[in-house]
């Protein structure tokens, strides 16, 4: 009980460390309160799943939270945390002699599912719809989670997206329509969900 009750405490001064490094990586303000909230959760739920190894829970955890206090605060997800995070899973993977295949698919199938419907929706309306960074993103799902994952992140980072959108609507009105939505923030809560929820099996 002492020990989950100071790594809750030691995850809020986490999640300030998070909170200024998002900051500095896009040089962009960021909110820190909700950041180290993030945190705090991510350590709680860790501590709640016992079955997830808990440095790589932790280490996805936290990566994930501080590239969505990036892409809400500037709508932009650096290649400087995305790569490594997807360089982590792989090694992971490997270390744990999990099946090194299915995850190495996954990356590669996590960056081209993302990247062919950016280049699809170019062609439709003209202009870029996803940035790389959301591939890039989604190749880390894969590399932590594994190909057979991936529909169901999308799916609920669809759902979650949506549930975004109807929220700020009801609250801006049809003006809520012209402002960007970052996908990074809904992908992230995703791919957390369901890697807690694959060592609850």
């Amino acid at each position: 009980m002492a020990f989950a009750g100071l790594a809750l405490v030691g995850s809020v001064a986490v999640g300030l460390a998070l909170a200024r490094l998002a900051r500095a990586l896009v040089h962009y303000s960021v909110d820190y309160a909700p950041v180290m909230l993030g945190a705090v959760a991510i350590t709680a739920s860790v501590l709640c799943t016992p079955q997830a190894p808990p440095a790589a829970s932790l280490v996805l955890g936290w990566a994930l939270l501080l590239l969505t206090a990036a892409d809400m605060a500037a709508y932009r997800l650096p290649d400087a945390v995305t790569l490594p995070l997807c360089a982590a899973g792989v090694a992971f993977t490997a270390i744990g002699g999990g099946p090194l295949y299915d995850h190495l698919v996954g990356a590669i199938l996590g960056f081209s599912a993302l990247l062919g419907v950016d280049l699809a929706y170019q062609r439709l309306r003209g202009r870029s719809g996803l940035g790389l960074g959301d591939a890039k993103l989604f190749a880390a799902t894969g590399a932590w989670l594994g190909w057979a994952t991936l529909p169901s992140v999308l799916l609920l980072a669809c759902g979650g997206s949506l549930v975004w959108v109807g929220v700020r609507q009801i609250r801006l009105g049809r003006r809520a329509l012209a402002l960007p939505l970052p996908f990074g923030p809904a992908l992230a809560g995703a791919t957390w969900l369901v890697w807690l929820l694959q060592w609850r099996d």
